[in-house]
């Protein structure tokens, strides 16, 4: 790959601004029309940095030994900021390390098509790549930047609304999941449903919920998070400010499934004057940048 790409937070703060400014700016009354995020979507340059390290990883794969899905040799070329992890394009993905430093055991799972996010609707109508699938196949990055053996249900997977995040190509945050996440799934795993979505206590210090649904699709053979999402939402309400989030659980009877959790951007934050503590849309915060659930500086009720 050439050299990493800096995705850097002044530029991404800025793209969320014009972003959340644009969506707002198409909602209002007699504003021009314009396509919602997804086909037809022009992707400004700044918000697009994500889709260039994605054709540099599969221009770079023969090269690197990586076509077809083989991973880079080695912990430190896998650690590397930006490295393509794993590049399988039959597959239609990447794996790439991400780059921020304060996300060691970070990796971002992303169509080697242009997908801007949950939104578009490519992903819920055509029934397409099932991408979290994929992505829970490749959680073991996560393992080998650690250097210590996970559980599945110590990790996570997240992708952030449009309000959340600052790159319009989908990315699947890979990363240990935060153990009062963990802790609050495995008492409430009874109280869940596999048939509609249940809320859940706060969290990660959070004042605002999750919702969840349960599956005992163990290998996701099945199911598509995004599909089931969608199709609790559209066409009542828009999928632009839901984020989504993916749990490895313990079910009851002892076998392995996942919760599904969803929220949506709170309107201050759509309307571009949200507060920090404000609802996002940003499940990525259910991670822990830190790991600490995996390094065992927490004990946590986190099933198997």
């Amino acid at each position: 790959m050439a050299a990493p790409l800096a995705w850097a937070l002044p530029l991404a703060l800025g793209g969320a601004l014009a972003m959340a400014a644009a969506v707002a700016e198409e909602s209002e009354p007699g504003a021009a029309s314009r396509p919602v995020p997804g086909p037809g979507w022009a992707v400004m340059d700044r918000r697009g940095v994500l889709w260039t390290v994605v054709r540099q990883c599969v221009a770079n794969a023969p090269a690197r030994g990586a076509q077809g899905g083989g991973p880079p040799d080695g912990t430190d070329e896998v650690s590397r900021p930006n490295a393509c992890a794993r590049v399988d394009p039959q597959a239609g993905y990447v794996v790439l390390k991400d780059h921020s430093p304060a996300k060691p055991y970070a990796f971002l799972l992303l169509p080697t098509d242009r997908v801007t996010g949950i939104e578009d609707s490519r992903l819920w109508v055509t029934g397409g790549t099932n991408y979290w699938r994929a992505a829970y196949a490749n959680w073991r990055y996560v393992e080998k930047v650690l250097k210590r053996p996970l559980r599945r249900t110590q990790v996570g997977f997240a992708a952030n609304s449009i309000y959340g995040r600052t790159q319009d190509q989908l990315h699947i945050h890979i990363s240990c999941i935060r153990p009062d996440v963990a802790a609050t799934l495995a008492d409430h795993i009874g109280t869940l449903s596999d048939r509609h979505w249940t809320w859940l206590p706060p969290m990660a210090g959070k004042s605002y919920r999750y919702r969840a649904l349960l599956t005992d699709d163990a290998a996701l053979a099945r199911t598509d998070p995004v599909r089931l999402l969608a199709g609790d939402v559209y066409p009542r309400g828009s999928m632009l400010p839901h984020t989504l989030f993916m749990a490895p659980v313990t079910l009851p009877d002892g076998r392995q499934g996942f919760a599904f959790l969803d929220s949506e951007a709170d309107q201050d934050v759509r309307q571009g004057h949200g507060t920090a503590a404000g609802n996002h849309g940003a499940s990525e915060e259910l991670l822990d940048d830190s790991c600490a659930i995996g390094r065992g500086g927490v004990a946590a009720r986190s099933g198997r």
